[in-house]
């Protein structure tokens, strides 16, 4: 489940989003809106697949969200193997001890901040479906033998050219004994941009469950700022 509020920057002030990633992909994952200029909620439908990710300026699409998110349906999926990678992997010092200005440079995130470490991955395809509408003709998932998190991802445009880059900043969380990843970035190697999606303040404060209510899509307009 994902709940977003909007402070920033002026003219995307107070906009909402609640996307509900589900289990069972039957009938996908519903997503609503909230737009202080219309002043109502609304379903989203294009917040799925190859839509525009309006979180990263659309430089990205919803379902590159680390690595891979969302419904798999409209790929045909394959292991290909396991093999030794030299892969991102604890990132303590990215997550926990950085700023924005340290580790968020110009071209590219900063080396001396982004770790990286030889583990083994399991390395699964997918490739587009005949009659399936989508930018990325193939895309290939590199997934942590331990953690069962894709670290990577690699992503071929419909000439079948390697197009984006995909990572996840996987860390160890000791309060919960899981492995999980809070921030994903990527690159973009045709306009040469990147972006990175949650970037982590101070320590990562663990919630307790919350109601139903907040899982309301009615819930979106009463936390929407203006």
């Amino acid at each position: 489940m994902l709940h977003d509020n909007l402070t920033g920057p002026a003219n995307r002030n107070g906009e909402g989003l609640m996307w509900l990633l589900k289990t069972d992909k039957t009938h996908g994952d519903p997503a609503w809106q909230y737009l202080p200029g219309q002043r109502r909620v609304k379903m989203a439908p294009e917040i799925a697949y190859d839509g525009p990710n309006t979180t990263v300026a659309g430089a990205s699409t919803y379902d590159d969200a680390f690595c891979f998110t969302g419904s798999p349906d409209r790929y045909d999926w394959k292991i290909i193997g396991k093999k030794e990678m030299i892969v991102p992997y604890s990132q303590y010092k990215l997550i926990y001890h950085s700023t924005p200005d340290q580790a968020i440079g110009p071209h590219f995130v900063n080396p001396d901040y982004f770790r990286w470490e030889l583990h083994r991955v399991w390395v699964v395809e997918g490739t587009l479906k005949e009659g399936a509408r989508h930018i990325y003709i193939r895309r290939t998932l590199y997934i942590d033998e331990d953690s069962w998190i894709a670290v990577m991802a690699d992503e071929y445009d419909n000439k079948n050219q390697f197009y984006r880059g995909m990572y996840t900043a996987l860390t160890f969380n000791y309060d919960t004994m899981a492995p999980y990843s809070t921030t994903c970035l990527g690159y973009d190697f045709v306009s040469g941009i990147y972006w990175y999606n949650i970037f982590m303040i101070g320590p990562n404060a663990l919630m307790t469950t919350r109601p139903d209510s907040v899982w309301n899509p009615q819930s979106l307009a009463g936390s929407g700022i203006r």
